[in-house]
């Protein structure tokens, strides 16, 4: 992992004048304040966070070799303030991609075609 991957909650509490414990909802931003403060060669990725039975719109920074780094990944989970820094695992769902055929199955299940709603 690149060296200059070391901003930590602090860092990024400063950075942005907001304290960590007001982020919840802010994951493209504390993301953006992320790679702004880092200076380095990743980049933003949007998409949803699985996780239990529920999904919310997320955003974190990916880097070319493959690595995340996930800043407000704690606020979803309900932990401890840290930045989460590793492999994306299956919870993260780049673009929506595993929620859209997830979506896309459950329409063939209901006989939908695209745009069409399901009446009960």
């Amino acid at each position: 992992m690149n060296s200059e991957r070391k901003i930590n909650i602090w860092t990024l509490e400063v950075y942005t004048g907001m304290a960590a414990d007001t982020w919840r909802g802010k994951c493209y931003l504390i993301a953006m304040a992320l790679l702004a403060c880092e200076k380095g060669d990743g980049e933003l990725v949007t998409g949803y966070y699985h996780y239990s039975d529920n999904v919310v719109d997320h955003g974190w920074v990916k880097y070319p070799d493959g690595a995340i780094a996930d800043p407000t990944r704690w606020t979803i989970e309900d932990t401890t303030p840290t930045v989460y820094r590793g492999k994306e695992t299956d919870n993260y769902d780049e673009d929506g991609k595993r929620w859209e055929a997830e979506l896309d199955e459950l329409g063939k299940r209901f006989s939908l075609r695209k745009g069409e709603q399901y009446e009960l």
